[in-house]
């Protein structure tokens, strides 16, 4: 929806009978040191209105998530 126009956007918003749109995406890294790692977790979200392409609301939400590695034994 970021790319529609707003007369787009309206006519979406007819066909479908939505009144808002959920979007988002979400990120990853890991951070490893020694046998431990960290894995970060960043989710954005934005609530957009159908009619209007307007963003009512947005939110980020960040996770962590701590990793212990065993070490290979041979």
């Amino acid at each position: 929806q970021s790319y529609a126009s707003d007369e787009t956007a309206k006519r979406l918003a007819q066909e479908s009978g939505a009144d808002f749109v959920l979007q988002g995406g979400i990120k990853s890294n890991v951070d490893a040191s020694g046998g431990k790692a960290a894995k970060f977790y960043q989710i954005d979200l934005e609530l957009i209105n159908v009619e209007t392409n307007e963003k009512v609301w947005i939110g980020s939400k960040e996770i962590k998530k701590l990793i212990s590695k065993k070490k290979a034994k041979w």
